[in-house]
């Protein structure tokens, strides 16, 4: 396994971790009655489990399966999946925190933090997709690149 998707296989563990300890706080305030319910837990619990581990589980499991690029082709450019990485990361870790952060603070930029590391992430992604076109090909593309031998 290539150590960029051990990283995210490793990292979206991590995400996991974070998003089970956050959601067991949000049961402890919730049904244990161990302090105020702040709304931003709960979008960020979801957040670090369902974008920050499953879909870096995802990205990170594909990258590794699909796959490689056709020798030569021009849109194979794999420092993206790099660049990939960090945006995600990046992404999860600011709009989680802005989430919980924000319930504490009036200012502003926290809610804009949010914003624009929910942009990051979707940026992220659509770099993702746009690097793995190269990859998803056909059984007759294959043929044809070979010259017709299997």
């Amino acid at each position: 396994m290539p150590p960029l998707v051990r990283r995210y296989i490793k990292t979206s563990f991590a995400f996991l971790i974070l998003g089970l300890l956050t959601g067991l706080h949000v049961s402890a305030v919730e049904y244990m009655g161990w302090g105020p319910m702040r709304q931003g837990y709960i979008p960020a619990h979801a957040h670090m489990i369902l974008v920050g581990f499953l879909l870096m589980l995802i990205l990170g499991v594909a990258l590794w399966m699909f796959p490689k690029a056709a020798e030569g082709d021009p849109r194979w450019k794999p420092w993206r999946f790099e660049l990939v990485y960090w945006l995600f990361v990046v992404g999860v870790v600011g709009r989680s925190t802005g989430e919980i952060v924000r319930e504490y603070s009036l200012a502003r930029g926290w809610s804009v933090l949010v914003f624009v590391a929910s942009c990051v992430e979707v940026l992220a992604v659509f770099v993702w997709v746009i690097s793995m076109l190269p990859r998803i090909r056909s059984p007759r593309e294959e043929l044809q690149k070979s010259g017709g031998r299997p």
